[in-house]
């Protein structure tokens, strides 16, 4: 994967940065931010389309053999195993913890060794609800490994008192094991997902399309808010303060910057476009929550990661720049901010996670002027419209290009500070 390196430059008046690289590092303990949702009478029942969608996937159901002590374990999860886990990390936040390896036979039949032993099944598990299982964040991920069972190579999923195995003739039933799955899925892998082998571990792995999230931005490019569906909170939601009545769109959330190799609590904004090109990428400031001077943003765009520094405490104005990037046309897109950093961190120090926005950049012209409702204003991009680049006549870094203004009075200020914060990035 190309990484590549710039420095954030924050100028008096304007601040504006160059970008960029490096991924978000995975976190075992991620948690949705929002309020926990509902249980659900009944189990959970899969969608008819969905599983007439998986009716002609037809397998032979391989178990783990018979119980030989522990000379028969993996010792480990399989290479397919711990991918899938990680995956779910990254893309799940209502996912609490995911485990599953055990040296064991399977319950309730001492001569036979579990598949949790074989390394091939992991147990995603959800916060329940008032001791129920919550289907409003447990429901959409089962849904959606049985919609992608062919691809990932799944011979079983099993969640709350139900259970869908395309190696049975009734391959959606309910299930009548002596723990209901009602805090976890159990989902088993085939032995060639295992090795990696199936198509989805040999393609992308791309993050899966959002509820809600999978209508494009239009060309001029847009706003996500914290609010929009696009928009995904981890990390334990007691340090995801939320703050209503400021920020775009009427609330915003801040949480402490500390010193960790990892974050704890991080936010991420899915990026899908309508057409690829070039734009200004800016995030939605609010001086009193923004405060942490060198806050990680991690954007990923157009198969590349970048990463950008930023000096949050410097910012003025309503919306600050992360830089020009070059976005492709769909999905798998992203900004991410992260809550922690390599050296000591004093107290209060907070970033914030409120909005961000996209505008097209067209050659010849400042970027396309873009409102929160993703609409672009009716007004003439050379004319008296100010952008990012009106400073009173002085040259202004905009990302990683320069544009030069024409002074309209010797009477303007001339003094520029620019503060430099140099990018680094974590071994």
């Amino acid at each position: 994967m190309k990484r590549t390196h710039a420095l954030v430059v924050l100028v008096l008046w304007v601040a504006v940065g160059c970008s960029d690289s490096t991924e978000p590092v995975s976190n075992d303990h991620h948690h949705e931010s929002h309020p926990q949702l509902l249980a659900h009478d009944g189990p959970w029942v899969p969608p008819d389309d969905i599983v007439n969608q998986a009716a002609n996937f037809d397998i032979e159901f391989t178990g783990a053999g018979p119980w030989v002590g522990e000379s028969g374990c993996s010792g480990n999860f399989t290479a397919g195993g711990a991918a899938l886990r990680q995956w779910v990390y990254d893309n799940w936040p209502q996912v609490s913890h995911v485990g599953g390896y055990a040296c064991r036979p399977i319950n309730g039949d001492s001569s036979t060794m579990s598949v949790h032993a074989t390394g091939r099944a992991i147990d995603i598990h959800i916060p329940l609800d008032g001791g129920q299982a919550d289907n409003d964040l447990g429901d959409p991920l089962a849904n959606w490994l049985l919609e992608h069972a062919e691809e990932i190579g799944v011979q079983s999923i099993i969640w709350d008192r139900w259970i869908w195995s395309p190696s049975r003739s009734s391959r959606s039933r309910a299930y009548t094991g002596a723990h209901p799955h009602h805090d976890h899925l159990h989902v088993e892998l085939t032995p060639e997902a295992s090795r990696l082998e199936t198509p989805w571990f040999q393609g992308e792995m791309g993050a899966p399309t959002l509820s809600g999230c999978d209508e494009p931005l239009p060309a001029q490019g847009g706003v996500i808010d914290d609010s929009n569906t696009c928009f995904q909170a981890f990390g334990p939601a007691q340090y995801w303060r939320v703050v209503e009545g400021e920020g775009e769109g009427g609330s915003l959330r801040w949480t402490n910057a500390f010193k960790s190799d990892e974050p704890s609590n991080w936010a991420r904004w899915r990026i899908n476009l309508e057409e690829a090109g070039e734009y200004a990428l800016e995030y939605r400031n609010v001086p009193t929550y923004a405060i942490y001077d060198s806050a990680r943003y991690v954007i990923r765009h157009n198969g590349e990661e970048s990463d950008v520094y930023v000096d949050l405490s410097a910012g003025t104005e309503e919306w600050e720049s992360l830089g020009r990037f070059t976005f492709a046309a769909g999905s798998d897109q992203w900004v991410a901010i992260h809550d922690n950093a390599p050296i000591e961190v004093p107290d209060d120090q907070h970033i914030l996670a409120d909005a961000i926005r996209l505008r097209r950049v067209m050659e010849g012209l400042p970027p396309a002027i873009v409102d929160s409702n993703n609409e672009t204003p009716d007004v003439d991009p050379m004319g008296d419209e100010t952008t990012d680049n009106d400073v009173d006549g002085v040259t202004v870094s905009e990302g990683c290009s320069t544009s030069s203004i024409p002074r309209p009075t010797p009477l303007m200020p001339l003094l520029v500070t620019f503060f430099a914060g140099v990018l680094r990035r974590k071994d």
